[in-house]
């Protein structure tokens, strides 16, 4: 017994999809949270590849929890007092300085003025941030509106 979807029931049943912002909302969400764990997977083979420790791949895991746990029980009054639009602007800024910042710890010009302590220490507190911004953007509605 298959339902009858008709002409557009599927659209009909979600009437937000009609809306070409939320559509694009949502592809945007949908390539950050891609790109953001794509790279969150090449940071701990980089670092596994530049000192071969388990420790240090664990390290990176803890940099990111500790945020989450620590972050998430105040973030979502944070972000409820601000406007929503500024904040995703935001995030998605942070997001490229952060990137930014990893591109170019991963050059071989930082790895020879900087050393490797001070380059896994600049990764870690870059984690670090990213996992703030983290919290931040998933509390964030899908609907990106003041009321």
């Amino acid at each position: 017994m298959a339902k009858n979807m008709g002409s557009g029931g599927f659209y009909e049943k979600n009437p937000v999809l009609k809306n070409k912002e939320f559509i694009c909302f949502l592809l945007f969400r949908f390539g950050i949270y891609f790109a953001l764990n794509l790279q969150s997977t090449a940071i701990y083979y980089w670092v596994y590849h530049l000192t071969g420790s388990n420790l240090k791949m664990g390290l990176i895991g803890l940099a990111e929890v500790i945020p989450a746990i620590v972050f998430s029980m105040f973030s979502g009054h944070f972000v409820d007092l601000h406007e929503k639009r500024k904040m995703l602007l935001i995030c998605l800024i942070g997001y490229i300085c952060l990137g930014g910042g990893l591109f170019y710890l991963s050059t071989a010009f930082s790895l020879q003025h900087l050393g490797l302590d001070w380059t896994l220490n600049f990764i870690f507190a870059l984690i670090f941030l990213e996992a703030y911004l983290g919290r931040l953007s998933v509390l964030l509605p899908l609907r990106c509106s003041d009321s």
